[in-house]
């Protein structure tokens, strides 16, 4: 199923542009593609309707997490 199809499944209730959650969407197509006969293709199209995200004009950029140091647990062995 191409993935333009699956849009033309999704609602239009508002004006507001929507997108996939893409990293989801993967996840649950993997899934169909492993098991076939537990989902039927509309179930599938259903689990990814749940994962819309809004589109945020104007967000700034991707936050920028900074790593941590990891803890030392020798303090358990004494």
């Amino acid at each position: 199923m191409p993935v333009n199809q699956v849009f033309d499944y999704l609602p239009r209730k508002s004006d507001k542009t929507k997108q996939v959650n893409s990293t989801i969407a993967i996840y649950i197509c993997r899934e169909y593609l492993r098991n076939k006969r537990n989902l039927s293709p509309p179930d599938v199209i259903n689990l990814i309707e749940k994962h819309v995200l809004p589109v945020r004009p104007g967000r700034k950029g991707p936050r920028k997490v900074k790593p941590q140091a990891s803890v030392s647990f020798l303090y358990r062995v004494t």
